[in-house]
């Protein structure tokens, strides 16, 4: 009995430290996304003129660009990216760069508006969501659905509204960087090696964490992670199978908890 009983404690120990060690990778992964209402100061100044509309892109950019240019953050510190709208100051701002690098999705639909009225230059964009492979937005798992949600259509190929929270997954933020060091490279062939190490070395650690993530995740007793929030982790749970039950969609605004919630 008592060897039984050993056991079971080494076990939930095991399950503890695995949860607990998941838990603060996933935290450092979607930290990103909470760094959002950090200010962050501005590069030092340099040639290249780079503008990101979230901090994500902002902390890739300025992770490659080095000291080879001055790269800046559109969102103010506490923003609802879904609310967002640019001031003409942000406008300016964005002509006068030479590099414009947004999320895309619907939260920043007014980056569409502002090609299509030509008030921004194209070729001086980078889309994000064009280098990965998307996913829709789910429903299935989340506890409390707005009520507004196309209930007949989300999750279903082809119908619901993609999920923007991409950067979750640590392969799709290696293949979000490599655009930019790309996109770097074309603009500023001098600095090539310089863009190429400091990509190296980001495409490093994202890979050593992706790693950790799959020794985690296979020691785990359990195959779910539950969020007692807004769930934006949809990539991270489809690159490491992993079930989930959470609050809230992924980008639910001012959401309350139903009683059943």
């Amino acid at each position: 009995m008592n060897r039984i009983t050993n056991r079971n404690k080494k076990q939930t120990t095991r399950t503890v430290l695995a949860g607990i060690t998941l838990a603060a990778l996933l935290i450092a992964l979607v930290g990103m996304v909470s760094a959002c209402s950090k200010s962050p100061e501005d590069s030092s100044a340099a040639d290249l003129k780079i503008v990101t509309t979230m901090f994500v892109s902002y902390d890739f950019a300025r992770s490659i660009a080095g000291d080879q240019a001055e790269v800046r953050m559109l969102m103010p510190a506490g923003a609802d990216v879904h609310a967002y709208e640019p001031s003409p100051q942000d406008i300016i701002l964005l002509n006068e760069a030479d590099l414009f690098i947004y999320n895309g999705g619907s939260s920043e639909a007014w980056v569409d508006r502002l090609l299509g009225s030509e008030e921004i230059n194209p070729d001086n964009t980078l889309r994000m969501m064009d280098y990965v492979d998307l996913r829709e937005e789910v429903t299935s798992g989340i506890i409390q659905v707005a009520d507004d949600h196309d209930h007949d259509h989300a999750g279903t190929e082809g119908h619901g509204p993609v999920d923007e929270h991409i950067w979750t997954s640590p392969l799709n933020a290696i293949a979000m960087s490599a655009a930019i060091e790309n996109k770097l490279v074309e603009m500023d062939a001098v600095n090539k090696e310089s863009y190429e190490e400091n990509f190296s070395k980001l495409e490093a650690g994202l890979k050593e964490l992706h790693e950790r993530f799959l020794s985690i995740v296979a020691a785990g007793a359990r195959d779910y992670i539950v969020v007692a929030d807004r769930f934006p982790l949809i990539y991270f749970t489809a690159e490491y199978g992993l079930k989930y039950y959470a609050a809230y969609e992924a980008c639910a605004a001012e959401s309350e908890p139903a009683p059943k919630t």
